[in-house]
């Protein structure tokens, strides 16, 4: 992507990028778990005595935890019909199951979160739109 971007052509199909471009490849980005751009923040968290590295993100649809970290702490599974996530690479992540009511800590507020699990690397969890529709209007400045 960085290459991409360098040479000013559009990630999908290799044409120039100018402001206003849309790309004729149809594709839906779900999250971008690198990504530190205006609509996400990263904050500590905790779930029961794990410290968990938290990515709030207004671009994701669900809540996502990392697969080895939902294994490490033992969380209960609950198997869903296998759902295609795509991320910002364009690579696309099966998700086949699911963990709810997960205790997390942020800021001292405790809430219950249901997650999706998938191999999230650099962070331990996104909370989404699934999880910032709950909070009511959420406006930023």
């Amino acid at each position: 992507m960085q290459k991409q971007r360098e040479k000013g052509l559009c990630f999908s199909c290799n044409e120039r990028f100018t402001p206003g471009y849309r790309c004729a490849i149809k594709q839906l980005f779900v999250f971008d778990a690198g990504n530190g751009g205006p609509q996400t923040m990263r904050v500590a968290g905790r779930i029961g005595s794990q410290r968990v590295l938290v990515l709030i993100d207004s671009g994701s649809t669900h809540n996502f935890i990392d697969q080895r970290l939902a294994r490490h702490l033992g969380l209960s599974v609950t198997p869903i019909d296998k759902f295609w996530v795509t991320v910002a690479s364009g690579e696309k992540l099966s998700c086949r199951e699911k963990h709810e009511e997960v205790k997390l800590v942020i800021q001292g507020l405790d809430m219950a979160v249901t997650f999706f699990s998938l191999p999230l690397n650099g962070l331990d969890a996104v909370l989404g739109i699934q999880w910032l529709e709950k909070l009511g209007p959420v406006t930023c400045d």
